[in-house]
C-alpha cells in the first residue's frame, strides 16, 4: 500500500543546447553546504543531491542531468517523468528557442511546476530584459508580468543569484506537496547504466518510495542487481538509501533499461522469477520502416544506457525514403571482437561506437577484413554519418535499379547559371517521366544528378515517354555537365530524394 510520506525534491534542469544547463549544475554543486566541507568529488552518475540550509533547516534535493540537445529528447522525457519540479534555463543572450519550446511542451502536458531561470548575465551581450520578451511571447505569464510562474536571473560564473534560486526551490517545494506516491508498487527509476570495467555493470537509481537495505534484490525490466554495493554520489557506501536520493547499484546480471521502474525483492529467488515474467521476446530493433528496400545493419556499442537510446534516435531521425537502418545489436561498453563479427555476417554491416572505443582483438579483426570501426564523441557526428551513410547507400541502389536508361545523342541548349541543360536522348530500355530524378553516367561514373522537368517527342510534350530506340528532347535541372555520348539513368521513384 502507498504511503503519503513528504519527500525532497527531484529537480529536471532542461532548456536549449548551450544555454548553460551544465555550468547551472556546476554553480548548485559550489554552493552545495555539504560539498564545501567535503570537497566535490561528485561521481557523475546521473544525478546529484543538493544540499542547503532553508529557513533553519538542513534541505536535500536531487538534481537530474537532463541533456538539452534535440536527440536526446527521449533522455530528456525520462527525465521530466522523473522530475517534481523543473528548471527550464533560457539565455539572457538569446532569449527562447527551439528546443526551449520543446523542453516547455513537455513540461505543460506533465503539468510539471517550473521555475524559468534566466542564465549568463555576465555575459556582455546578456539583456534579460529582452529574453523575458521572447518568453511572454510564447505565452509563458511571469511573476511580476501578468503571471504567476516564477523566475530568476543567475550567472553561473560569478555566482549572482545561486542562493535565491536555491530558495526558490525549496519555497517551490513547499507550496506543491511532494509525496511517496507510487501507484505501481515500484520503488524508484533507473536513470542510467554504464559497464565499469573494474565492478561490472552499474545503474543509477533514484528512490522514490520506502528505503531500499542492503541483502535485498531489485528489478529493473527483465535485470536484477543484489543490494550489496551502494554508493551516494560524492563515492560514499550507503547502507540504506532514502526516498529522492540517487545511488549508484553496482552488481547487474545484465545491462538494466534506462527510465524503466525499479522493484524491490527481498530474496534472489524472488527477483529473477519475476525477471523471467519480464523476459522480453527479443529480436532485432527497427529504427526505420520496414516497407523500405535498402538495409543497413548496425551493431551499435556506448559507453552509457542512455547514450545507447539517444543515438538509436538521432539515426531513425534521419532514415529517408528507400532506407532502413536495422539495430543487429546493441550494449554498453567498448566495441569487441564478437561485434566486429556480427557485422561482417550482415550484407553491408556497420559498427558505430559512440563515447567508447574498440578492444585491440576488435581493431586487429576490423584491419584484416576492411571494414571500418566509427567512433563518434557527440551525437552531431553520428547524424552526419547516418545522413552520408543514408545517402550513399539510397543512390548506390538508385544506380543499380533504374527503371529506365538513355543515350544522350545531343546537346541542344545549355544555361548553367540556372543548372538547366536540353538535351536529345535515345532510350535503350524502359521509360522517362516528367519530375523523375535521374543520374548520369560516365565511364561507368555518375557525374550528375538532375530533375527531368519536362519531356519533348515528335514536337509534343509528354508526361512519359517509353520504347527502345524511341528518341526524345528533356530539359533536365540539376548539378553536373552533360556530354554527347553519357547514359541517363531513370531512377526509382520510391528511392527518389
Amino acid at each position: 500500500m502507498a504511503t503519503t510520506q513528504k519527500r525532497p525534491p527531484i529537480i529536471a534542469v532542461v532548456g536549449h543546447i548551450d544555454h548553460g544547463k551544465s555550468t547551472l549544475q556546476h554553480a548548485l554543486r559550489k554552493a552545495d553546504a555539504a560539498l564545501s566541507e567535503a570537497g566535490d568529488i561528485t561521481q557523475h552518475i546521473g544525478a546529484y543531491e543538493l544540499h542547503a540550509q532553508y529557513e533553519g533547516a538542513e534541505r536535500r534535493a536531487t538534481i537530474i542531468d537532463t541533456p538539452g540537445h534535440e536527440a536526446f529528447s527521449m533522455v530528456r522525457e525520462h527525465g521530466l517523468d522523473l522530475a517534481d519540479i523543473a528548471l527550464l534555463v533560457v539565455s539572457s543572450e538569446e532569449g527562447w528557442k527551439e528546443q526551449t519550446a520543446e523542453a516547455y511542451a513537455t513540461i505543460q502536458e506533465k503539468q510539471l511546476p517550473h521555475i524559468i531561470v534566466f542564465t549568463m548575465l555576465d555575459k556582455p551581450q546578456a539583456n534579460i530584459e529582452r529574453a523575458k520578451q521572447t518568453v511572454l511571447q510564447h505565452g509563458v505569464l511571469l511573476e511580476g508580468l501578468g503571471g504567476s510562474v516564477p523566475w530568476i536571473g543567475v550567472s553561473s560564473i560569478t555566482g549572482e543569484g545561486i542562493s535565491d534560486l536555491i530558495e526558490l526551490i525549496f519555497l517551490t517545494t513547499d507550496v506543491y506537496e511532494i509525496i511517496e506516491d507510487r501507484q505501481d508498487g515500484s520503488v524508484g527509476i533507473l536513470v542510467e547504466a554504464v559497464v565499469d570495467p573494474k565492478i561490472g555493470i552499474t545503474g543509477t537509481v533514484i528512490v522514490l518510495q520506502g528505503t531500499l537495505e542492503q541483502s535485498k534484490y531489485i528489478r529493473v525490466g527483465a535485470t536484477i542487481a543484489p543490494l550489496r554495493i551502494m554508493k551516494d554520489d560524492r563515492g560514499n557506501t550507503v547502507l540504506d538509501a532514502k526516498p529522492s536520493m540517487p545511488i549508484q547499484v553496482a552488481g547487474f546480471d545484465a545491462v538494466p533499461p534506462v527510465g524503466h521502474p525499479v522493484f524491490l525483492c527481498a530474496t534472489k529467488k524472488e527477483a529473477l522469477e519475476t525477471a523471467e515474467a519480464q523476459q522480453s521476446s527479443g529480436g532485432p530493433n527497427r529504427v526505420a520502416d520496414s516497407s523500405k528496400q535498402i538495409v543497413i545493419p548496425l551493431v551499435l556499442r556506448s559507453d552509457t544506457a542512455s547514450g545507447l537510446s539517444s543515438i538509436q534516435q538521432a539515426i531513425a531521425a534521419v532514415a529517408s525514403d528507400g532506407v532502413q537502418f536495422t539495430v543487429i545489436k546493441s550494449s554498453v561498453g567498448d566495441i569487441t571482437e564478437e561485434d566486429v563479427r556480427l557485422a561482417l555476417a550482415e550484407d553491408g554491416g556497420q559498427v558505430l561506437g559512440f563515447h567508447t572505443n574498440a578492444d585491440q582483438r576488435a581493431k586487429q579483426l576490423a584491419e584484416r577484413s576492411g571494414i571500418a570501426l566509427h567512433l563518434f564523441p557527440t551525437i552531431y557526428e553520428v547524424t552526419q554519418w547516418a545522413t552520408t551513410l543514408s545517402k550513399q547507400k539510397r543512390e548506390g541502389y538508385e544506380v543499380q535499379n533504374p527503371t529506365g536508361a538513355a543515350a544522350i545523342i545531343r546537346i541542344f541548349e545549355e544555361q548553367s547559371s540556372q543548372r538547366i541543360s536540353i538535351v536529345g536522348a535515345q532510350i535503350q530500355h524502359g521509360s522517362f517521366a516528367v519530375e523523375q530524378h535521374i543520374a548520369v553516367l560516365r565511364n561507368k561514373e555518375v557525374v550528375g544528378r538532375f530533375i527531368v522537368e519536362s519531356i519533348e517527342q515528335r514536337n509534343k510534350s509528354q508526361e512519359t515517354v517509353s520504347g527502345e530506340k524511341a528518341q526524345f528532347a528533356m530539359r533536365i535541372r540539376g548539378d553536373g555537365a552533360v556530354k554527347v555520348g553519357d547514359t541517363v539513368l531513370a531512377l526509382p521513384t520510391a528511392a527518389t530524394p
